[in-house]
């Protein structure tokens, strides 16, 4: 099962945590780091999430191609 670890580049204890993880589950799992943002990216930077999170589903093949 892919994965995706999405934590903010700003937030340097959450970023480590999710590289950890990422690499601890193992092949099948990419950690994300949204630049700019701290502990709660997906409210400091919404888009760019999202973006994360279609990019990496169109990568899986999880998800219909970003519109």
């Amino acid at each position: 099962m892919p994965v995706l670890v999405v934590a903010g580049a700003e937030d340097e204890k959450y970023a480590a945590i999710a590289t950890r993880t990422a690499a601890a589950i193992g092949p099948n799992a990419r950690a994300a780091l949204v630049p700019g943002a701290g502990h709660s990216a997906h409210l400091e930077r919404p888009a760019e999430v999202v973006a994360l999170v279609r990019g990496w589903l169109a990568a899986t093949g999880l998800g219909a191609p970003a519109p």
